[in-house]
């Protein structure tokens, strides 16, 4: 199996690519929080329920239950990732290890910073492998706020989306280093 995940601030286009490579046979994909794009009952069941505390807590301003919401993501994530590993090509709208790094910052105290991200890191690596390659797409924060439809989550306020990217531009610079491609 290929797999490619494709990475960048929210409303740059990572949905709206997979649902388009989705319709091409031979490519799975996997959205992460899109439920009725799970083949696993699991995965569906657990990625609605996960949806619906996600944005309770950020209507509700709710940081660290909302934390807690996003790590329930990579549960349907590993489900399904499990489940499309005999695919030729796998395409995901969201990387579990990159992502889940760079967004945690907004979530956890920043105190804890220097002891929880890499033992997350850590975690992460354990449970999930990287991708073949990495797909960046580099959107401006301005660009994203215009895109954004949806509730204002907690990160999509315009100085959050310019620390995203550069936490992204961090993150991006560690995984060339281990040698995997980054095509932007």
């Amino acid at each position: 199996m290929y797999k490619i995940s494709l990475t960048g601030i929210d409303n740059c286009g990572k949905t709206s690519i997979v649902r388009s490579l989705s319709k091409i046979q031979g490519i799975s994909t996997i959205h992460l929080t899109t439920p009725k794009n799970n083949n696993s009952i699991i995965a569906r069941c657990l990625s609605r329920t996960v949806n619906r505390l996600a944005n309770f807590a950020e209507e509700g301003n709710l940081r660290y239950l909302t934390a807690f919401a996003y790590l329930l993501h990579l549960v349907p994530y590993y489900f399904e990732e499990r489940i499309k590993s005999q695919s030729t090509i796998l395409i995901s709208d969201r990387d579990p290890i990159l992502d889940t790094l760079c967004y945690s910052m907004f979530y956890q105290p920043q105190s804890f910073s220097k002891v929880i991200r890499p033992t997350l890191k850590f975690l992460l690596e354990q449970t999930f492998n990287y991708p073949n390659s990495y797909y960046y797409l580099d959107v401006s924060p301005e660009t994203s706020v215009k895109r954004n439809s949806k509730y204002p989550q907690i990160h999509d306020k315009i100085g959050h989306l310019y620390k995203l990217k550069e936490l992204y531009e961090e993150e991006i610079s560690k995984v060339k280093e281990i040698k995997i491609p980054v095509i932007r």
